[in-house]
């Protein structure tokens, strides 16, 4: 609930960085009232502070000269509340505390804020829905990563957060940029029709190549533009009236989020040296200029990202490639455009390169399908267990199907060369449910008999030796053979017609004992 009211605070400061804007500061002190009145941990400094911002609103002077006043008794109400915003997307992109150390201090707290929930980094994983029908890769960063500058209040000091899980990533957007690059590189290199295509299928056309209209700027013949080149070559699909003259592209690329206990965000400085040199105001760099440090936040190197690409629909073109083979070209142009060219900014000062280590990843790749597999064994535990001891008064029907379940989960266990979790758990609820189970009539053991055994088993032993069987075993046969479905009904099934020798003597023989000794007419 308390989060919420800072945005009225980002408000006011955003306004007060400009004293141009301040005649709209006498209104937003309602704002500030609101506020103040829902923050409760120091309300005696709170009302302090309001009582000197209400006293400067009704003093004289100029707007510009309440700004100035105000400005600190703002900054002060502000920070009463300020270390209680956990989100470090709010308070890089949104609300800053103004003073004299601004960035050194924002920088530091809000890499806190990041670091610390790295506890909670599978929050932010990618469900396994979305990329088993992809390409997952995993690579580490090799030098520091400084993405999305711009996109903070202060100046040079944003850093892509991802608003509801506070971590730092990788826009898919972003990504796709590099590896597009990368793709256009080759074909920049080679000219080729087949890379040229590689470009378009999987990244889209117009590819962003396109031959500007004032021939001012152009820097390239005509052929030498991506999108012309494909145009000229294939006017029927990227022409003007192409078939493929909007054409999104057949991967999609996910944002790419750091692994569990495997990133770390620090501050960064850069520190300009001769600023009056740079800004022209002196001829010479001298040593008497006050260096001023620049500060931003930067992830640091060995931090490891999960990449993952996704197929898109087709449209079901023939000329389009196989969606697999789209998936490819986007993972090698996605690890080449990493590797050499890097992502974020300053990638000329050696910031935001990956590296990918292909046996490094089997092995990852092969720890994930087992741990994967032992998720699934578990999950199919718990769920036998659970509904083993939901059930009060089973039926030898229940009983057989959850015994039946539990040896194929033992039978996929042992084939996986894994332990079953909660194996003797479940042995012991069957081994009461079989107590608690009536007494089975001896058709019923006939029948599971039958169940248990090969058909051709059956037939040879029960049947072709029907005449030599008990009188009360041959009633048992009888009217289990006709029986209207179950191992019964497929054995008669099986025999009723073009037997030979013994069979076709005890199909006989049971047809007359059914007729004549047990009176129930003929067999179906």
């Amino acid at each position: 609930m308390k989060r919420w009211p800072i945005l009225h605070f980002c408000g006011v400061l955003l306004l007060m960085k400009t004293e141009r804007v301040m005649s709209r500061y006498l209104p937003l002190t309602t704002a500030v009232r609101e506020v103040a009145d829902l923050l409760s941990d120091q309300p005696d400094k709170v009302v302090s502070l309001y009582g000197q911002l209400a006293e400067i609103e009704h003093s004289p002077g100029s707007d510009n000269q309440k700004s100035k006043q105000a400005a600190p008794l703002l900054s002060k109400l502000c920070a009463l509340e300020f270390n209680r915003v956990e989100s470090a997307s709010l308070r890089l992109e949104k609300f800053v505390h103004l003073g004299a150390t601004t960035k050194d201090n924002e920088m530091n707290e809000v890499c806190k804020r990041i670091n610390k929930l790295d506890l909670r980094c599978e929050d932010w994983h990618l469900p396994e829905s979305l990329w088993r029908d992809g390409i997952e890769l995993v690579m580490k960063l090799e030098g520091r990563l400084a993405i999305h500058l711009a996109g903070g209040v202060l100046e040079n000091t944003g850093m892509c957060i991802h608003p509801h899980f506070n971590c730092p990533y990788l826009p898919g957007s972003g990504v796709k940029g590099v590896a597009r690059h990368a793709a256009w590189a080759k074909w920049n290199e080679t000219k080729s029709f087949e890379d040229a295509l590689k470009v378009a299928w999987t990244f889209g056309y117009p590819t962003g190549d396109t031959m500007p209209q004032k021939e001012k700027a152009r820097t390239r013949p005509e052929k030498d533009y991506l999108d012309n080149f494909l145009a000229l070559r294939k006017p029927e699909w990227f022409g003007k009236e192409g078939r493929y003259k909007s054409f999104a592209g057949l991967v999609s690329f996910l944002p790419a989020f750091p692994l569990a206990g495997g990133f770390k965000v620090v501050a960064d400085v850069l520190t300009c040296h001769h600023p009056d040199y740079y800004k022209g105001e002196n001829e010479r760099a001298t040593d008497d200029e006050s260096p001023i440090p620049q500060f931003f936040p930067v992830i640091e190197s060995g931090s490891r990202f999960r990449f993952v690409l996704r197929p898109l629909r087709s449209v079901g073109e023939a000329e389009l490639p196989f969606g697999a083979e789209v998936l490819e070209w986007a993972r090698a142009f996605l690890i080449e455009g990493m590797t050499l060219y890097g992502a974020g900014a300053k990638t000329a000062a050696g910031y935001g390169w990956f590296s990918y280590n292909p046996d490094e990843e089997k092995r990852r790749l092969a720890q994930q399908e087992e741990a994967r597999k032992r998720r699934l064994l578990e999950e199919k535990s718990v769920a036998i267990q659970s509904e083993l001891y939901a059930l009060a008064d089973p039926s030898p029907f229940q009983f057989g199907e959850m015994k039946k379940r539990f040896d194929e989960l033992v039978a996929m266990a042992t084939a996986e060369r894994m332990e079953l979790p909660g194996k003797q758990r479940i042995e012991d609820a069957l081994n009461r449910m079989k107590k608690k189970l009536p007494q089975a009539s001896p058709l019923d053991q006939l029948r599971e008999k039958w169940a248990k055994q090969n058909m051709n088993a059956v037939i040879k032993s029960d049947i072709a030796k029907f005449d030599k069987q008990k009188p009360e075993q041959k009633k048992l046969i009888v009217e289990l053979l006709r029986e209207p479905e179950g191992v019964g009904a497929e054995i008669w099934s099986q025999i009723r017609q073009g037997q030979k020798g013994n069979i076709a003597k005890g199909v006989t023989a049971l047809r007359t004992y059914c007729k004549n000794e047990l009176k129930l007419g003929k067999m179906p």
